[in-house]
């Protein structure tokens, strides 16, 4: 079964300590109860999440085995809650395409109150002796999305006033299949880790199911790798990268059909997902989440660990991080052609993390060298490492 992937972060807001202290709760006292992330001895895996004013929830069961030895799994995700978001861009001159805002324009937030919920089935191809699962698999994923949309704290939305076919609200599904390649090998004494992780998939929300007008077509891929540079002693050196690439076309409609959250977010498959995968904003550390939307958004993130042993005998590990991101989007166009090096994207930064029962808690300092229009430095605080 996928393990966890993707974050939830925030800056260091009310909001963003709330979402902390709900973390850390569940660390405390739901987690020791008996909650897993992965199959052991039992065939279910339960895995809740939480958001600042939501939840997730995932679980996952090995089904009867489809072909020969490898694994079948089954899993079912619902998630939901209210939340702020943003969408950097004016729609007075375009209702559709629309031109970027700047970071601070109070246009570019609204609310909304979202339900999320997803089938899947992962469908072993080809087994590991060494890693003990599926090293290849096969995906079918459907997911179920109803979003509903408010003005911003600050007062009028920019997506309100939009051509937007969701600009009033969504309900939509959407149907993916991808194939997944896990050779990571994570020891669970020293959370050190090595080997390549990739995924393709292919993801399609069909016009006219429920009546939406919504459609479009999602291209995305990743591969990541990491190796451990030093074991010795009471510190660890892992070094890992990963290259992500998403494209989504239009449907009949041109740009209106294609809905907010697939603008400014990642595609792939993320059933255990923390509220969802991010977009370039957020995907590149020090920037906000969300901004840099587009049509097309390539990602690399390359980073170094230094790893501390075992500080508490409930498998809590600490460590340091240092990271070097860039990436690219076509958001000024949204014509699938970033020209560099305007739409260039750079930051690096520093930070610290927590690992403690299987969940990674890091907090990280991160600046932006370019474009200027995003330069500054940036406290993000995260919910799972980004690889």
């Amino acid at each position: 079964m996928e393990k966890a992937k993707g974050s939830r972060r925030c800056g260091p807001s009310a909001a963003g300590w709330n979402s902390l202290i709900c973390v850390l709760v569940l660390f405390f006292f739901a987690v020791p109860a008996g909650l897993a992330l992965e199959f052991t001895d039992s065939p279910f895996v339960f895995l809740p999440g939480v958001r600042v004013w939501g939840a997730d929830v995932t679980v996952g069961c090995l089904g009867p085995r489809l072909l020969g030895s490898v694994d079948t799994v089954l899993w079912a995700h619902v998630g939901g809650g209210w939340e702020d978001h943003k969408i950097y861009r004016d729609f007075a001159a375009d209702g559709a395409a629309g031109t970027p805002l700047a970071a601070d324009d109070e246009r570019a937030g609204y609310r909304k109150l979202t339900l999320d919920w997803q089938l899947g089935l992962a469908q072993g191809l080809l087994w590991s002796t060494s890693l003990d699962h599926n090293l290849l698999e096969v995906i079918l994923q459907s997911r179920w999305r109803l979003e509903d949309y408010r003005q911003g704290a600050a007062g009028e939305s920019s997506l309100l006033a939009s051509a937007l076919a969701d600009s009033g609200g969504l309900f939509m599904s959407t149907f993916l299949l991808a194939l997944h390649l896990d050779g990571v090998q994570t020891s669970r004494r020293r959370r050190t880790s090595n080997g390549v992780d990739a995924e393709a998939s292919v993801e399609w929300a069909p016009a006219g199911l429920f009546g939406t007008p919504m459609s479009f077509i999602r291209l995305n891929a990743h591969v990541e790798g990491l190796i451990t540079l030093a074991d010795a002693g009471n510190l660890a050196l892992v070094a890992g990268d990963r290259l992500e690439g998403d494209i989504v076309f239009a449907g009949a409609g041109g740009l209106r059909t294609i809905p907010v959250w697939a603008r400014t977010t990642f595609g792939g498959v993320n059933p255990y997902g923390f509220g969802g995968q991010e977009g370039l904003g957020g995907a590149l550390r020090g920037v906000h989440n969300e901004r840099f939307d587009g049509t097309l958004k390539i990602v690399n993130n390359l980073e170094v660990r230094l790893l501390f042993p075992e500080i508490l005998p409930v498998s809590v590990f600490p460590g340091l991080i240092a990271f070097l991101d860039a990436g690219t989007s076509d958001f000024r166009a949204l014509d699938r052609s970033p020209i560099l090096p305007d739409d260039l994207f750079i930051s690096m930064g520093m930070g610290l993390y927590l690992h403690a029962l299987e969940v990674d808690l890091v907090v990280c300092c991160a600046y932006c060298a370019v474009p200027s229009e995003a330069r500054g430095l940036k406290v993000d605080f995260q919910i799972g490492t980004h690889f």
